[in-house]
């Protein structure tokens, strides 16, 4: 630019363009950020919302033995647990209760699950031997049956203490000792949870 050349106009500065070029294309990519981010979130809101329909009872469950952390299980006639998932079946999970010692529930009675473990904890170690098995509530229950073995039956509205003598498909049978022997049947459907008891 010589002294005889006429000042630039704003419009015919070579450097604005290559500015406004600039701009446009910070604003493009400030764009192209927020919608990625936008499809990211949608991604893992996805992602949740498929986890969350495959979650079951006993996943939950699986989940939180293998943490080994403790937990209260509701039963959805109003029972708390308090204690450590100790062993899972394909249809049950087993509580040792702090109180109560071991106890079988059935997954259809849990009503709610809260893992009791500090979040701040970080990580805690594996609880022991708790693997899910293949068997069902009414196969270990004959197995304890086959023992004999001294048991607390909580229903809905009735406790029953005996020993477990039998065990179908659908019906559980108890010697009952409190005025004589008498022998009650009970329907595995209506347990909503069993305590080996002394």
């Amino acid at each position: 630019m010589g002294d005889d050349d006429p000042p630039l106009e704003p419009d015919d500065d070579p450097t604005a363009a290559v500015h406004a070029d600039v701009d446009e294309l910070a604003r493009w990519s400030a764009e192209a950020r927020i919608e990625e981010a936008v499809r990211a979130r949608r991604r893992v809101r996805n992602l949740v919302d498929q986890h969350d329909g495959d979650v079951t009872v006993g996943t939950v469950l699986a989940g939180l033995a293998e943490q080994g952390g403790p937990v209260r299980v509701s039963t959805r006639h109003g029972h708390v647990l308090d204690g450590r998932v100790t062993a899972l079946g394909r249809d049950h999970v087993v509580v040792t209760d702090r109180r109560q010692g071991r106890v079988f529930v059935p997954f259809a009675s849990v009503a709610a699950v809260r893992d009791r473990a500090p979040a701040e904890s970080g990580a805690r170690p594996a609880a022991d031997g708790v693997t899910p098995a293949l068997s069902s509530l009414v196969g270990v229950l004959a197995d304890l049956a086959a023992e004999q073995t001294r048991v607390r039956v909580v229903l809905a509205s009735d406790d029953i203490r005996g020993r477990l003598t039998a065990v179908g498909s659908e019906v559980l049978v108890l010697e009952v000792t409190t005025l004589g022997r008498e022998r009650v049947h009970v329907a595995v459907s209506a347990v909503d949870h069993l305590i080996v008891t002394p």
